[in-house]
């Protein structure tokens, strides 16, 4: 695990943090987005919002944001992503128990 991936998953979990709040998770995941050339098979998972986000436990959707942290990690992305992260002011996280 490189140090960025700490890094990341350490400022993704302070404060008891689950993921950001839908909005906001759906514009990091559109940077991934980014990132993919062409049709490539290697895309990250869609976030759980919308439908997925009342279906799904809180535990759920951090996996799911690990996951999206793991992959920016590894196609090389993830400054921008972990930069992004710390832009986000508290309450544009969602935190476990809310």
């Amino acid at each position: 695990m490189s140090d960025m991936l700490k890094d990341a998953l350490a400022e993704a979990t302070k404060n008891n943090r689950v993921c950001p709040q839908p909005p906001k998770w759906t514009e990091l995941w559109n940077m991934l987005r980014e990132r993919i050339p062409g049709a490539s098979a290697n895309k990250p998972e869609a976030p759980l919002i919308l439908a997925g986000w009342s279906d799904t436990t809180d535990r759920e959707k951090a996996a799911r944001f690990r996951a999206h942290l793991t992959w920016a990690d590894r196609n090389g992305c993830l400054d921008p992503v972990l930069d992004f992260m710390r832009s986000l002011q508290e309450g544009a996280w969602h935190h476990f128990g809310e």
